[in-house]
């Protein structure tokens, strides 16, 4: 089995200064695939690696859409083998799937890329070793940057991770032995559940999932018991949120090695620490019946005011940090929230990002048209809205 490189569509647009769809169709489509085919016989054998995408069809994903409902997918029927799979005698020959399975990307070979666009004379100004420095860098700094990930960023991570030596690179490319975006989707399910084998459990801050209203319509909001999750819940994976220390420690229980360690911040004065000084200062305070309470009493009262005043302070920015979202999901609402996780959540006042880009970024969540300038008014007031208080800009 040969080892080629391989990448979608747009790992390729990086590479070149033309619009990548209009050379896209001459390149032949692969797929990854590791699973069973069928032979001549109609008996099921062992295939691995790349093949070419012979046969697919349309249907309906396990996987929900923003909007709850069920989401359009591809399906892989059939495939051709190449010098690129596990065998040889595979080679030139289309076989059936034993079970279809969903189309996650077609892939190219960037070998044949590269003889193409010099057939056509089309100046190739990157290398693929720029696209893997920018991919790298690109997938360690949305780790780094972020306190809370969403579940789909984790499977996308995990999914685009791989160890070359002692150096970590974050790719769309060669995957290779390594499980699908569906496949630690399922493991992600799995283990917010606690139904693996080892009894793992991943602890969510924000646990969403779809449900039916009395209607029959599909929305996501937040389910409350997250201790038992039945098994036919469909988790929302676009907005149920983890921290970053789960995330580094389901990391480490599914093998996947990011080279990062996470030590969480704590609060230099817990909340329960507060509450049991205020708890002791109260027993330390004479009963009503008693005398006018001494000079020592009158402090303590003020004491006790100030540490019901700090308590609330750190109470309100922990329901803050942990219960940002809203019961009912819109839309809108959706593309918001995913703007402020994205943005403002753990910004930087002194780099702080332009209104512009807010607004691009609620834009394209919601399929909005932009001007030729590039705005849209619904999402520059939605970009202002969401813009926290205290930044004032000039």
């Amino acid at each position: 089995m040969e080892n080629k490189q391989f990448l979608n569509s747009s790992d390729l647009d990086v590479l070149i200064d033309i619009f990548i769809g209009d050379i896209i169709e001459d390149l032949v489509p692969y797929v990854y695939f590791k699973g069973l085919l069928l032979n001549l016989q109609n008996k099921p054998f062992y295939a691995n690696g790349y093949f070419i995408l012979e046969e697919s069809e349309w249907g309906y994903s396990s996987f929900m859409s923003d909007d709850g409902t069920p989401k359009e997918a591809c399906f892989i029927r059939a495939l051709k083998g190449t010098k690129y799979s596990n065998n040889d005698r595979l080679l030139f020959h289309t076989y059936k799937l034993k079970t279809t399975c969903e189309l996650e990307e077609k892939l190219y070979c960037y070998d044949e890329f590269k003889d193409l666009i010099d057939s056509y004379n089309i100046p190739l100004p990157r290398d693929i070793n720029y696209l893997k420095k920018q991919l790298s860098s690109n997938g360690l700094e949305l780790i780094k940057q972020k306190n809370h990930l969403t579940l789909d960023e984790i499977a996308e991570l995990a999914t685009n991770i791989h160890s070359i030596g002692q150096n970590q690179v974050v790719s769309s490319m060669i995957k290779m032995a390594h499980p699908s975006k569906n496949e630690y989707k399922q493991r992600l399910y799995d283990d917010i559940r606690g139904a693996n084998q080892d009894g793992y459990k991943l602890h969510t801050i924000e646990l969403w999932c779809f449900n039916n209203d009395e209607f029959g319509e599909k929305s996501s909001q937040i389910y409350k018991n997250s201790i038992y999750i039945e098994r036919n819940v469909e988790i929302d994976f676009q907005h149920t949120i983890i921290s970053k220390q789960e995330f580094v420690r389901w990391c480490e229980y599914q093998d996947v090695n990011i080279g990062l360690i996470y030590e969480p911040k704590n609060f230099d004065e817990p909340i329960e620490a507060l509450k049991d000084e205020k708890e002791t200062l109260k027993q330390q305070q004479r009963p009503p019946q008693q005398l006018p309470p001494s000079v020592s009493n009158k402090n303590n009262n003020e004491k006790i005011k100030q540490l019901n005043t700090k308590i609330k302070a750190l109470t309100d920015e922990v329901e803050l940090l942990q219960g940002n979202s809203f019961s009912i999901m819109t839309s809108k609402l959706k593309a918001i929230l995913a703007t402020q996780n994205e943005y403002w959540i753990n910004y930087d006042n002194k780099n702080l990002p332009t209104q512009q880009e807010i607004s691009n970024f609620i834009a394209e969540k919601l399929n909005l048209t932009v001007t030729a300038k590039g705005t849209n008014r619904t999402a520059d007031e939605l970009a202002k809205a969401i813009q926290p208080d205290e930044i004032k800009r000039k």
